[in-house]
């Protein structure tokens, strides 16, 4: 199957792990707005990715919320760094590949934002789901992304164009998707 074609090629775990963790962040991310970070952390006993670029892998923990914002800190600063502004409605996920932050929720597109000179720019939105965009995955070269209407897509890193779409045929809302090697999981609320 072309879609996990570049993670069969990895021979070694990747050296970042994401984790879910409640909003630790200060006052105006409130638990009233359903907030959830990602924070991007190194995994213990391998190497060290290439510096492309170690202040977003290192310094950052960004949460997003009901309100179409997501918002950047600093861990080495106080105070929230920056606001990325452009979504409407809820934000449900994240995702960072190389010097890329990726975000969807409600308004069906998944925005990009590039990384550089200590901030974090928008570059492009990502358009063709039809329903929220609920979860979404890096692995090499490719983003991949699913909506809750079961629509699974796959896309270019490195031009942004969609390589594939296809339908997981659940009968309710997906809520989750899990990548691991050649193989894609799914979760729905249809059982």
């Amino acid at each position: 199957m072309e879609l996990f074609k570049s993670a069969r090629a990895a021979t070694a775990p990747h050296p970042l792990a994401l984790e879910m963790r409640p909003a630790l962040a200060p006052s105006r991310a409130s638990a009233s707005q359903g907030s959830v970070s990602i924070c991007i952390r190194r995994s213990a006993g391998l190497a060290a990715p290439r510096p492309s670029p170690p202040p977003l892998l290192n310094r950052y923990v960004c949460v997003l919320a009901r309100s179409g914002v997501v918002r950047a800190w600093n861990m080495d600063a106080a105070g929230v760094e920056q606001a990325l502004e452009g979504h409407t409605g809820g934000i449900f996920c994240l995702a960072q590949g190389g010097a890329y932050l990726f975000s969807g929720g409600d308004d069906l597109g998944v925005k990009t934002w590039q990384y550089a000179e200590e901030r974090f720019a928008p570059l492009t939105e990502l358009k063709g789901h039809t329903t929220a965009i609920q979860v979404m995955k890096t692995v090499p070269g490719s983003l991949i992304t699913a909506d809750r209407g079961g629509t699974v897509a796959k896309w270019c890193l490195e031009t942004g164009a969609a390589q594939m779409t296809f339908n997981t045929n659940h009968t309710n809302h997906l809520m989750a998707m899990w990548l691991e090697e050649t193989h894609l999981f799914t979760g729905a609320l249809d059982g």
